[in-house]
């Protein structure tokens, strides 16, 4: 059964596109792109995988951007002091709750000291993850911090275009029950059979007609 409504909108889940221009299925223009990649596709991040060493304990240095000397190593171990997360067992073997404070910080503001400075303060412990991720976004961040933290970055497929590099509208516009990010995807074979079997209504051909048979045409000549 399909459903029809008047409204421009979805009958389903009720999503209401913008009014759609050119602009909008193309990655390269700010319009189009996936606001989250930016049209990449892709995304620069950190991982558990890429940032712990699994058969070291938190005090030997399991987190690998981060020396054990350093200012926020001390501020994790207040937060393991704080959530009584063993620092001397591999992290390997700490529960997922353990993991997850550590990798992902918590909400609960902790009384925190370094040797550097005398006084404890109150602060939350931001998490491995998050920290990482927000400074190596962050334009100000110095050259010799980037430099430090970029072997442990690393690239994963984009979570809300799925890699298809442009945004919500283009992705819920489709054709022959795809959308352009999947055509796009297709090799030239495939591309030739899905516009040879590609058939518009009446109204549909007037509008789109020429524009298709130039398609066809040129992939039939790259092939």
């Amino acid at each position: 059964m399909e459903i029809f409504s008047r409204a421009f909108r979805c009958p389903l889940c009720g999503y209401v596109p913008e009014e759609l221009t050119l602009s909008h299925f193309s990655f390269n223009s700010p319009t189009g792109a996936c606001p989250t990649c930016h049209g990449l596709g892709s995304l620069l991040n950190f991982t558990e995988e890429s940032t712990i060493d699994p058969e070291k304990t938190i005090e030997e240095g399991c987190v690998m951007p981060w020396t054990p000397d350093s200012y926020y190593y001390f501020v994790l171990q207040g937060a393991c002091k704080h959530h009584k997360i063993p620092t001397k067992i591999l992290y390997k073997d700490l529960t997922d709750r353990q993991k997850n404070i550590i990798l992902n910080g918590s909400e609960e503001r902790l009384s925190l000291s370094t040797p550097q400075m005398q006084k404890a303060w109150n602060a939350k412990y931001p998490g491995i993850i998050p920290y990482l991720n927000r400074v190596y976004h962050d334009p100000d961040t110095s050259e010799s911090l980037h430099d430090k933290i970029d072997p442990f970055v690393v690239s994963s497929t984009c979570s809300t275009c799925q890699g298809y590099r442009v945004g919500e509208a283009a992705r819920n516009s489709f054709i022959g029950k795809k959308h352009i990010g999947q055509v796009a995807e297709l090799s030239v074979e495939q591309s030739i059979d899905f516009f040879e079997q590609l058939h518009l209504g009446k109204e549909e051909s007037k509008i789109a007609g020429n524009v298709l048979k130039n398609i066809r045409d040129r992939l039939r000549f790259l092939k």
